[in-house]
């Protein structure tokens, strides 16, 4: 993936773009600083959940409501996620709303800031837009599930909710 990463920097016209040799771990065993977006994993998921934060899945809805699913092993969601399809934040010529529409979507379910928001789609393409539109509206960086739904709906012992 980081050679994936350097290629398209490279592409996009950046030329001091470097590959980490020994990547972040050797980076952090240098005691070098790493600075980066917050992110979860499937743990810190589920104590989110148990600890009452908000938690919200940008996928469309026949994927959220667990009516069709092509791309995954379970239909559905995670239980108690809110339902904020990207798709919601971007124009009908998919260009992105205004900060101030995007504030008012995301105030519809409760949420005014990133502060304890985590939020996922499949593997991260839909959710990480969604951050950046939240990012751009003023309402900060939320946490992001990168595993996402893909991850989640791979473990059987998870559970599992369809429709609302």
């Amino acid at each position: 993936m980081a050679a994936r990463a350097w290629w398209i920097l490279r592409w996009a016209g950046l030329d001091d773009v470097q590959i980490l040799d020994g990547g972040l771990k050797r980076w952090d065993e240098l005691g070098y600083p790493i600075v980066g977006l917050p992110v979860a994993e499937i743990d810190d998921v589920r104590d989110h959940i148990a600890g009452g934060g908000v938690l919200v899945d940008t996928r469309d809805s026949r994927r959220f409501e667990g009516r069709r699913e092509i791309l995954d092993l379970k239909a559905g969601h995670i239980p108690g996620a809110f339902h904020i399809p990207v798709r919601e934040l971007l124009n009908d010529d998919w260009a992105i709303r205004t900060g101030e529409e995007i504030r008012e979507r995301f105030a519809r379910d409760g949420i005014t800031s990133c502060e304890n928001v985590v939020l996922y789609s499949g593997s991260g393409n839909h959710s990480a837009l969604a951050i950046a539109a939240m990012e751009y509206a003023g309402l900060g960086c939320a946490t992001h599930y990168v595993g996402g739904w893909s991850q989640w709906s791979a473990d059987p012992t998870n559970p599992v909710q369809r429709g609302f």
